[in-house]
């Protein structure tokens, strides 16, 4: 079935007709490599077997454990494996991993609009293949004047509040582009990648980093022409500051919050969950 939210509907079909059903649910047991595996051989495996189907297969691994003594060099080949995959259409023989969303997807978020009436307000465009290229879309069919100010946010960011929105849009009003950011608290080492595993190579100084969050924003203008340079130089930001940042332009940082956090882990849903009890 693949998952057990199918599995729970599957089984009370079958109660209602007194029908025995076993079901098989996916699993998601964990890959376990010891130090006495060749890690090289096995994270080729490993990332062959991820990315089949696009993930979507219940014999996909989701999890990884593995022996300290084998951990760097099983990473580093599990990465170097994973950038070789050719990632494309579904369609074309070449590609050995498809598209994980589909069509389908944007009439599901059309029927969520239109259920909360935000019709007037929200439009969906269909993305790209990063995030420089999904923004690209959106902005393609924002109607806008140059001085008009435009806000990038992340949707897995969702406990933004509203004066860190406003802190941003007044620092595009001086500056013409600004992020939200927190400083650094950690020692920040710069590493050079190896077999053997990550040497470092400079300690750079806290007072030079800041940890980047959303809302980023930026005039129109200064956002559109950064764009057009990117996409006719063939460049691909992490951000939309890094690709203003090319242009030439000068980005403020305002100061974020802890609780704006990225939802990446399955731990990180507790933490948004604490930090909404308190807020309410």
């Amino acid at each position: 079935t693949g998952s057990i939210p199918v599995g729970k509907h599957l089984s009370a079909m079958a109660g209602e007709h007194m029908k025995p059903a076993i079901m098989e649910l996916g699993g998601h047991a964990p890959v376990i490599v010891c130090d006495d595996a060749d890690p090289e051989a096995s994270a080729a495996i490993s990332a062959a077997t991820k990315s089949r189907n696009s993930g979507q297969v219940c014999i996909s691994p989701t999890r990884f454990f593995v022996q300290e003594a084998i951990y760097e060099r099983f990473t580093t080949a599990f990465g170097e494996k994973a950038k070789q995959i050719k990632v494309g259409d579904g369609l074309d023989p070449a590609t050995q991993m498809g598209p994980v969303a589909n069509d389908r997807r944007l009439a599901a978020m059309e029927a969520l609009i239109a259920e909360h009436a935000l019709g007037s307000r929200v439009r969906v465009v269909e993305g790209g293949d990063n995030r420089q290229e999904s923004v690209s879309q959106a902005l393609k069919v924002l109607p806008a004047a140059d001085d008009d100010i435009i806000l990038v946010h992340d949707a897995v960011r969702p406990l933004i509040d509203p004066a860190t929105i406003e802190r941003t849009i007044e620092a595009v009003e001086k500056y013409g582009a600004a992020i939200v950011g927190l400083p650094a608290v950690d020692t920040i080492k710069q590493v050079e990648r190896t077999a053997g595993g990550a040497i470092v190579t400079a300690t750079i100084p806290r007072e030079y980093i800041v940890q980047a969050q959303t809302p980023q924003g930026f005039r129109w203008s200064i956002l559109r022409k950064a764009f057009a340079d990117a996409e006719a130089d063939g460049f691909v930001g992490t951000d939309e500051a890094s690709v203003v940042e090319r242009s030439g332009a000068q980005v403020a940082v305002v100061m974020g919050s802890q609780a704006n956090f990225k939802i990446t882990h399955p731990d990180d849903l507790k933490l948004a969950e604490f930090y909404l009890r308190h807020r309410s």
